[in-house]
């Protein structure tokens, strides 16, 4: 890993603090046919790169349905189990270069492969490690983030052994902490073989990184902001392992980042939350462009509204409304608005 990097200081001289509708702009609605009448949000849905379907894993079922681009419902595949293409918990989705169907069960901590174009169950790979977050890179391996190892950026190749170690966390305690709570995350740059690295610590930083974990950039900040995390104060003389009273009232006295996505042209979005209670969250948005303009910041995001991910220039969002007549899915898809 080189010592030689960018260093992009936030550039605030044009955000903003905007309401949801003044910055999105709704652009669609899709209607997934309900297979699982228990299902009341999407948890998460992805495109395949031939733009023909849909796939959402339903987590807790170990199913995957695929569907056309109409929304209508196609196939299931998966299942509850521990057998061939089986799941007990579905934490991370991605699709290779070959437009293989990729699947990660932390539970049973490997990945299943359903193979194009019929998405039949292919194989499993492995893992010695648990991870939050997967990208498949352009050579037919994948990089995983976890805050269960020191080295929080891995490279794997095709039979799950690890080929490269990457970033070191620079807090043990926060690492082991935060570790729980699978805070931070990895996506894909706009720029060929590179990624976007957030993670908690003592800065607010977002790491632009190549392949081989050579660091080309990164976005700081020089001031301390409540939607910019610097976390200060680290009860040290607590147990990372241990949920006190005590740990409740640290986590609660700043937001907590736990998605990073792009966005075309040339968004990053961060995805964070605010514990208010023990069962009360609230969430917000951080924009910024990925030459470090910053667009806004603790964006609101509407009640009853949850981030499922990103599809080219459409955030997707679902909401969870409790109805007795829950006949079809809904993803709506907004585009950050032409500010002036």
């Amino acid at each position: 890993m080189t010592d030689e990097y960018d260093i992009v200081l936030l550039d605030d001289s044009s955000i903003k603090n905007y309401h949801w509708e003044e910055i999105l702009n709704h652009r669609k609605t899709l209607r997934l046919e309900n297979p699982n009448p228990d299902l009341s949000v999407v948890p998460t849905i992805v495109i395949d790169q031939s733009e023909k379907y849909y796939f959402m894993p339903d987590p807790f079922s170990g199913f995957i349905h695929i569907y056309d681009l109409s929304g209508n419902h196609i196939r299931t595949i998966g299942g509850m189990g521990s057998g061939p293409g089986e799941f007990r918990i579905i934490r991370d989705i991605a699709l290779g270069i070959d437009n293989s169907l990729w699947l990660y069960d932390p539970a049973l901590k490997r990945i299943s492969i359903f193979k194009y174009p019929d998405y039949d169950y292919y194989e499993t790979i492995l893992l010695d490690d648990t991870i939050y977050k997967m990208i498949m890179t352009s050579d037919s391996m994948f990089i995983g983030y976890t805050l269960h190892k020191e080295h929080i950026v891995n490279k794997y190749d095709k039979t799950g052994t690890v080929i490269n170690r990457g970033y070191h966390h620079n807090n043990e305690w926060l690492r082991l902490f935060t570790a729980r709570f699978q805070e931070g995350g990895i996506t894909k740059s706009f720029n060929e073989n590179l990624f976007y690295l957030i993670y908690p610590s003592e800065e607010f930083s977002i790491y632009e990184i190549d392949y081989d974990f050579n660091i080309n950039k990164v976005i700081k900040s020089e001031k301390q902001t409540k939607f910019r995390p610097h976390i200060r104060n680290i009860p040290n003389h607590l147990s990372p392992y241990e949920y006190t009273e005590e740990h409740i009232n640290w986590w609660k006295s700043f937001p907590h980042i736990i998605r990073l996505y792009t966005l075309e042209p040339n968004y990053i979005v961060v995805l964070m939350y605010e514990m208010i209670t023990i069962n009360t969250w609230v969430f917000y948005l951080n924009i910024y462009t990925c030459d470090g303009v910053s667009i806004t910041e603790g964006l609101p995001i509407p009640e009853n509204a949850r981030i499922i991910g990103t599809l080219g220039s459409n955030l997707l969002v679902t909401y969870d409304i409790k109805s007795e007549d829950r006949v079809d899915l809904k993803v709506e898809f907004y585009e950050i608005k032409e500010l002036r």
